[in-house]
């Protein structure tokens, strides 16, 4: 077997044990894993290597923009499981849009499992972060939960993050690059 497509498959089950435990995740294991995904041919090099630099560097917010990226990149499961990772790991090292997006990707099951709870205490840490676009959709969620025992399949709250989202796109409070996510709602209500 090709020494390539080993090192490949391995990278792929590395990441997929970061995207379904971000906990786990740390700038040594991301970088190594960056490293393998490129060598393996998953990502260009010239990508790959402007990731791996901001990871060393510590630039949550260009981790962030990369994770937007490579969330767009639908035929190719496994940069969006990537882009993923970039997210849990700027949120988890404080970057505040980093952590509202964590937040609905749990409140809403993209990717993830769902647990609204989760979602909830994101979506606390970006308010505490001085992230204030949060501060808005904290209180659609809450008020939708305090009327529905079960946000799972909350219509309102799908309607209600769509509007809110679409509204403050422009406004530079929700990046153009978040635009997935209102994609992902607007599918799920269907």
């Amino acid at each position: 077997m090709n020494n390539n497509l080993i090192a490949g498959k391995r990278a792929v089950k590395e990441l997929d044990a970061l995207y379904h435990n971000p906990c786990k995740i740390t700038g040594r294991k991301l970088s190594g894993l960056v490293l393998k995904m490129e060598h393996a041919g998953f990502l260009d090099k010239r990508l790959g290597n402007y990731i791996f630099m901001e990871i060393n560097r510590n630039d949550f917010q260009e981790l962030y923009y990369y994770a937007s990226y490579l969330g767009k990149q639908k035929s190719n499961p496994v940069k969006v499981r990537l882009g993923g990772v970039l997210y849990a790991h700027a949120a988890r090292s404080g970057y505040a849009r980093a952590q509202a997006i964590l937040g609905l990707t749990y409140i809403m099951g993209m990717g993830v499992e769902q647990n609204v709870r989760e979602g909830i205490a994101w979506l606390r840490r970006a308010k505490r972060s001085g992230y204030s676009a949060v501060k808005d959709l904290l209180k659609i969620v809450l008020s939708c939960e305090a009327k529905h025992k079960d946000l799972r399949f909350c219509q309102e709250l799908l309607l209600l993050l769509v509007a809110y989202i679409r509204k403050n796109t422009d406004t530079n409070l929700w990046c153009t690059g978040d635009q997935f996510i209102v994609e992902y709602l607007e599918n799920k209500r269907m």
